[in-house]
């Protein structure tokens, strides 16, 4: 029987392998914590696009003081 690791990610038993163990350097996950990760590789989420710079125009319309 394998022995019980705590899961990098959110700290649940899991039973792995001693060699997975060493091989991973004491970093090993369960399978619901692997599953977000290649989500979150494959889908990174929403990229900042392009940003306007801020028109010299804009103080000029509204004056201080």
């Amino acid at each position: 029987m394998s022995p019980l690791f705590s899961c990098a990610g959110c700290g649940v038993q899991i039973e792995r392998s001693l060699r997975l163990y060493m091989q991973q350097k004491g970093r090993v996950f369960c399978s619901t914590c692997i599953d977000r990760q290649e989500a979150e590789r494959q889908d990174p989420g929403p990229h900042p696009g392009p940003q306007e710079p801020p028109s010299a125009d804009a103080d000029a319309r509204h004056p201080s003081g």
